[in-house]
C-alpha cells in the first residue's frame, strides 16, 4: 500500500478488508492446528465485518446527503 491508510477511500478501504479476510481464510486451510486455523476463520470474520460496517455507512451517508438535498430543494 503505496499511500497512508487514512488516505483511502471508502472503496479502497472495503477492498483492502475484503483482501485481509480472504488472505486470513487461506491461512486458515493451510495450518493444521485447529486452534490456529479458528483464530484465522474468526479474524476473517472481523475484517469481513469492517468492510460491511463501512458499505453501510457509506449507505446511511448517501441518504443523508440526498434527503438534505431533497429538503434543500423544497425550501428554496
Amino acid at each position: 500500500m503505496g499511500r497512508s491508510f487514512e488516505a483511502l477511500s471508502a472503496h479502497e478501504r472495503v477492498a483492502y478488508y475484503r483482501g485481509m479476510a480472504a488472505e486470513s481464510l487461506r491461512l486458515a486451510t493451510v495450518i493444521d492446528d485447529c486452534d490456529q486455523k479458528a483464530n484465522f476463520i474468526d479474524c476473517a470474520a472481523r475484517w469481513l465485518s469492517l468492510a460491511h460496517e463501512v458499505e453501510n455507512l457509506q449507505q446511511h451517508i448517501a441518504s443523508f446527503r440526498k434527503g438534505l438535498h431533497d429538503l434543500q430543494q423544497r425550501t428554496h
